[in-house]
């Protein structure tokens, strides 16, 4: 609960403030999903899934090189 609430999203999209509003609510969801991940030693593809954004800083840029 400590972390700061206007994190930016993850791939899913939901911030660190939802899951403090919402936490009563999906706990035990959350709670069984790292279980099964301890319990089975593995991570969910679904979980380890990572999206990359470039995100140009210069006006007119059309190449990477």
């Amino acid at each position: 609960m400590a972390m700061p609430k206007d994190e930016a999203p993850g791939p899913h999209g939901f911030t660190i403030d939802f899951y403090k509003k919402c936490w009563s609510f999906i706990k035990n969801e959350v709670h069984a999903v790292v279980e099964y991940s301890r319990i089975n030693k593995t991570i969910l593809g679904a979980l380890n899934a990572t999206f990359l954004t470039l995100i140009l800083k210069e006006e007119g840029v059309d190449s990477l090189v």
